[in-house]
């Protein structure tokens, strides 16, 4: 299976599996037991509807190859999003360390793959044209190598 895809996969299931990032997230609509970490970006109800958020979106990755003569590599980066309608930067900022925590040296799981190492890139917040919005943003840098049966 397509390594982006895997990685994609497990940073979801990362993100929702760590109690700290569930306990700042608003729970999943589909699944209220589930933090609000998505693979896309979800469509409130109504436009003034503030209980989905916060939230976090597993956002644009993007993926490099390197292969020795026996295994194929990829260096990955991926973009995370946070988006919050509280008032200030302060939540945004506590669930980026949140993220940080969950994220920053840690295994992830993949099909077919196995995780190298997952490292903290940058973090900011940026304007959204929604002025009720907070906006922030993360990226990793991760390496996989794709698991050769013996």
């Amino acid at each position: 299976m397509n390594a982006e895809t895997e990685l994609q996969k497990a940073l979801v299931a990362k993100l929702r599996g760590d109690a700290a990032l569930a306990a700042l997230l608003a729970p999943h609509s589909f699944k209220a037991a589930t933090p609000a970490v998505y693979d896309y970006v979800p469509q409130a109800d109504k436009a003034e509807d503030d209980s989905k958020f916060p939230y976090v979106v597993v956002g644009d990755t993007t993926a490099a190859q390197w292969d020795t003569d026996d295994i194929d590599g990829h260096e990955h980066t991926a973009t995370l999003h946070i988006w919050d309608r509280y008032r200030g930067g302060t939540r945004v900022r506590a669930i980026q360390s949140a993220i940080y925590e969950a994220l920053h040296r840690a295994s992830l799981v993949l099909t077919g793959h196995s995780s190298i190492f997952c490292y903290f890139d940058y973090s900011g917040t940026v304007g959204d044209p929604d002025p009720r919005t907070e906006h922030g943003v993360v990226r990793y840098r991760i390496v996989t190598q794709e698991i050769v049966a013996p």
